[in-house]
């Protein structure tokens, strides 16, 4: 099984505009879904997000020259290890609900019964 992560990133509409260019010229990966608020929430979701990929390095690129110049945007990925956790950018809008990582064990709640002690 390939190591994978989980990616997010919050933008804002110059972003997002330079982002689509890359995507529609083949350029860069494109995202597993994009939401539109008053941000847009690219995500990648299982993915081997490794910057020696050219589709990746173009993508980061964006993201840190975004950093450098300050720009209101947000990225997160997620590994499969626990502490792997990779984060670029400060949300300016802090009245916005912000992207975070829940790491959780489950438990299938079907056909399960309640034991009391």
């Amino acid at each position: 099984m390939a190591y994978e992560s989980s990616v997010v990133l919050r933008c804002g509409e110059e972003m997002f505009a330079e982002l689509k260019e890359l995507f529609e010229k083949g350029k860069a990966l494109k995202p597993s879904s994009i939401r539109k608020g008053i941000y847009y929430y690219l995500s990648w979701e299982n993915i081997s997000w490794k910057e020696k990929y050219p589709e990746i390095e173009e993508i980061m690129k964006i993201v840190k020259s975004a950093f450098i110049e300050k720009k209101d945007f947000y990225f997160i990925r997620s590994g499969d290890n626990f502490d792997d956790v990779e984060e670029w950018g400060v949300s300016q809008s802090y009245d916005v609900d912000e992207i975070y990582i829940r790491k959780a064990i489950c438990i299938p709640e079907e056909n399960l019964e309640v034991v009391k002690l």
